[in-house]
């Protein structure tokens, strides 16, 4: 084994460790968005009396990615309907996805 590939090795175990972490921050981060939304829009309620919705396009809009637009009017309307929910309820997917995410890094790491 040449000294190139330790330093390759090391380099991918170190992309690894990040990978795990980012996607443990990431799955936190998840988790803990929809529940804290929620409460804001409670208290806002409480306060104001009127509920104001927070949709997914809008934390599309946040974190800067555009509004997905397509050709094919079908899949037009499944980017429409799943964009004008409500984000709190789109956190047990978001769950779900960040879950399989890190037992994907993990099962990866254990074969490495």
């Amino acid at each position: 084994m040449s000294p190139n590939d330790n330093v390759a090795k090391g380099w991918a175990d170190q992309l690894k460790e990040w990978m795990l972490v980012v996607a443990i921050i990431g799955g936190a981060l998840l988790f803990l968005t929809g529940p804290l939304e929620l409460a804001k829009q409670c208290f806002q309620w409480l306060k104001l009396g009127a509920w104001e919705p927070f949709l997914l396009s809008d934390a599309l809009r946040i974190v800067g990615m555009r509004y997905p637009q397509t050709d094919y009017v079908g899949l037009q309307k499944i980017f429409d309907w799943v964009l004008s929910r409500e984000y709190w309820w789109s956190m047990p997917g978001l769950v779900i996805l960040a879950v399989w995410a890190g037992y994907l890094i993990v099962e990866a790491n254990r074969d490495a």
